[in-house]
């Protein structure tokens, strides 16, 4: 089960919450903050004294914590390395529960294993801000942070010898004059139509001499798009937050940015001088009906799903009304909610969508994890009438929203395929059989469909490479009931279109 109501098993279950755990490599996001001793602390002016942090985010009521804090380990690591001892690792026990009160970590409260306060000479912070920062899951959690500011969940390790050794692994500066990209932080995923992106990225000094400029290129499919330089000051292990100027983007594109030289010279160490990215368009599709398939987990009401177009509209959505598109991790489920799914339940819904453009299909879990796989099978699909799957997925947290290009070119669409003609239809109407003849005028991929009045795809007679010349094609109707149709040839972005009758 996820909803466990007593406090032990609570404990055990902890772990599936609206976050998921801070990555290892992660940067640590920085803190100022008071402990309970009115000393105020900021954890990067701690890491620019070369020191290494240990953050041991625990709860009062939690008894693994408790049973942690009772072994003396990270006493024992605040006498032999912290300001009294070797002065090269600090450490810091947060109170991560913004529930919790100054008598539960005094021992006196009600919601306490003991007193935490007593005995420890480390700083306590009781600030729930930091925990969250830290997209702690479970109590406790400790993380070690070296002076480069990259965290690594060390766990609940059982030796001082543990810790010394994580610090021991820690990055030291390389050179006077390096640099390195440690992430991309622009827009990556998925586009439709024309899009503003703005490329970003984390710049890191890694060398001993301060940085003042560093000059980096924007590369965006292969061509440079930007040449930057950047001005500054730059300690050992400082990250600055740099950007390049906005740009337009309306195709698949590969994103890459690159150092080309520090303080007006090449970069001692180029192994982490590029980082790459990866913009796509959306999944296209020419029809308008469209198909929903979602199956809920063990926890159906905690899910929503809606299909938006380019102004916020919904044109289609299902499941919890209460939850909605924004009560992804919020946690206001409950069974009892309109619209609510069943657990385990199958839902099949169609979707119209009236126009071309882009669409959005949204999927929220209300409690943050989904709806595979821990607590169930369950997925969620958009496809179309040819089975071509738009949207997919069910392993997230909070939410996901893929992107989808409704390229709907009717029977009466201007876009024409000037490429293919002498296009005709023979005999019109028809009661059985007829040919179809159209010249090409060049080679290429062309897909021919038969389309009712209401733009469905009834029959797929080509999609192929065609070359250059004429063609011909038998078109058989006999399952098609008397009416108007459309023959439609078309390539990736035109056009043209028959009408022709079945009459029998």
């Amino acid at each position: 089960m996820k909803r466990i109501f007593t406090l032990a098993a609570f404990l055990l279950f902890l772990g599936q919450t609206a976050f998921a755990q801070l990555p290892d490599g992660s940067i640590a996001p920085d803190f100022t903050a008071t402990d309970i001793n009115g000393v105020e602390h900021n954890l990067y002016d701690l890491l620019d004294q070369g020191k290494s942090v240990v953050l041991d985010v625990s709860a009062t009521w939690c008894p693994p914590c408790w049973s942690y804090h009772q072994s003396g380990v990270l006493e024992e690591l605040w006498e032999e390395h912290g300001p009294d001892g070797a002065d090269d690792i600090f450490v810091f026990m947060i109170e991560g529960d913004a529930s919790t009160t100054q008598a539960d970590l005094e021992g006196t409260g009600g919601n306490t294993a003991g007193d935490w306060i007593t005995g420890t000479g480390y700083p306590i912070i009781d600030n729930a801000g930091i925990a969250n920062a830290y997209q702690i899951s479970y109590f406790p959690t400790l993380y070690h942070i070296c002076p480069n500011r990259l965290v690594t969940e060390i766990g609940q390790v059982p030796n001082v010898s543990d810790y010394v050794a994580a610090s021991g692994q820690c990055l030291a500066p390389s050179g006077a004059n390096n640099g390195g990209i440690l992430a991309y932080t622009g827009f990556e995923g998925t586009i439709c139509g024309d899009v503003a992106v703005v490329p970003s990225f984390q710049f890191q000094n890694l060398g001993s001499d301060t940085i003042t400029t560093a000059t980096f290129n924007l590369t965006l499919n292969g061509t440079v798009a930007e040449t930057m330089m950047w001005e500054g000051e730059l300690s050992t292990f400082g990250i600055a937050d740099i950007s390049f100027a906005e740009v337009s983007l309306s195709e698949t594109t590969d994103v890459e940015i690159s150092v080309v030289s520090i303080n007006g010279a090449d970069d001692e160490d180029a192994s982490n001088d590029v980082v790459v990215a990866s913009i796509a368009t959306g999944m296209e599709t020419m029809f308008q009906n469209l198909t929903v398939e979602l199956l809920t987990d063990n926890y159906g009401y905690e899910t929503y799903w809606e299909v938006t177009n380019e102004a916020g509209e919904v044109l289609a959505s299902g499941g919890n009304e209460i939850v909605g598109p924004n009560g992804g991790g919020l946690r206001v489920a409950n069974p009892a909610n309109p619209g609510a799914y069943g657990n385990n339940q199958l839902i099949t819904q169609e979707v119209i969508v009236p126009a071309s453009g882009c669409y959005f299909m949204k999927v929220v879990d209300d409690y943050g994890d989904g709806i595979c796989c821990s607590y169930g099978e369950g997925y969620f699909r958009l496809s179309d009438p040819d089975g071509n799957i738009l949207a997919q997925g069910g392993n997230f947290a909070n939410e996901v929203e893929d992107v989808i290009y409704a390229n709907l070119l009717g029977p009466n669409s201007t876009t024409t395929l000037d490429a293919v003609s002498q296009l005709n239809i023979f005999p019109n109407p028809t009661s059985a059989n007829a040919t179809i003849n159209f010249t090409l005028a060049e080679s290429m991929q062309l897909r021919v469909d038969v389309v009712n009045t209401l733009g469905q795809k009834v029959q797929t007679i080509a999609v192929e490479q065609f070359a250059a010349g004429r063609h011909s094609f038998d078109l058989n109707t006999t399952n098609l009931a008397n009416g108007l149709y459309y023959l439609n040839v078309r390539s990736v972005d035109k056009q043209i279109t028959r009408k022709f009758a079945v009459s029998r």
